[in-house]
């Protein structure tokens, strides 16, 4: 239970990090003379993809000063190149499970999609921009070094792998509740289920960074796609969802 403690204790911080992150840029927005309601939250929708990057650059930058303390390096020396090597099906598997769930479910991209096109008003193909450094790379690294390389190599201390799977990918599905609801927060515990399976296999946190960002891709893709129909949709979705199946399997199979 200590281990899990520490894991809850982790996402809490990093709540806590978001939440002064966005309530350190609305005071600035109140004292830049935002005061009606209905602005000020228009405003914080357009600013939700600098706020993230904000919060996830810091985040990070906590992340590592503990590894720090610890004297604990942030990336083992047994991280080599061969699991980067090993992980294009699970990219593959990552990107079709992504592009099945977006299928089904919109998530977070109407908000992230607002936000990208307020910051490209600003200046052509800002918001772009700030969308690839985000989820790309911060979020990717943010993300496995917390879910990954914190959680689940602590919680391998006193469970065993397939627990420890299991509750990181939990962890890190409710920690998308607040950008996405039940919804959002079940189909990203599915993926750090995916994201857990490929760093016990192999052994590389570059390598979940590059299944995770993978994942990710979809959200710039389908930006561009023309509007589908129901029936398209879910057709769609099966057969990405069945075939993100069917490739992890194939490569787990291959990694016993």
């Amino acid at each position: 239970m200590k281990q899990i403690a520490k894991c809850v204790l982790w996402v809490l911080l990093n709540f806590v990090m978001q939440f002064i992150v966005q309530l350190g840029m609305t005071i600035c927005a109140v004292a830049g003379g935002i005061r009606d309601d209905a602005l000020l939250n228009e405003w914080t929708m357009n600013n939700v993809l600098l706020m993230t990057l904000i919060s996830n650059t810091i985040f990070t930058g906590i992340m590592c000063i503990a590894f720090a303390v610890k004297k604990t390096k942030v990336i083992p020396e047994s991280d080599s190149t061969a699991g980067i090597k090993s992980c294009l099906l699970p990219c593959a598997a990552a990107f079709l499970y992504s592009v099945g769930f977006s299928m089904l479910s919109e998530g977070n991209s109407g908000m992230i999609q607002n936000s990208v096109g307020y910051f490209s008003e600003k200046l052509p193909w800002l918001g772009m921009v700030m969308m690839v450094i985000n989820l790309l790379i911060l979020a990717p690294i943010a993300e496995e070094l917390l879910c990954r390389r914190i959680m689940l190599d602590g919680l391998k201390q006193r469970f065993s792998e397939r627990t420890s799977v299991i509750v990181s990918a939990v962890i890190f599905g409710a920690m998308h509740i607040m950008a996405g609801g039940p919804a959002l927060a079940l189909g990203a515990a599915v993926m750090g289920l995916l994201l857990g399976v490929v760093y016990v296999k192999t052994g590389s946190l570059r390598a979940t960074v590059i299944v995770h960002a993978a994942a990710n891709l979809p959200d710039f893709l389908l930006m561009w796609l023309p509007e589908l129909g129901t029936v398209s949709s879910a057709a769609i979705a099966v057969v990405a969802l069945a075939a993100a199946l069917a490739i992890m399997l194939i490569w787990c199979r291959t990694k016993k």
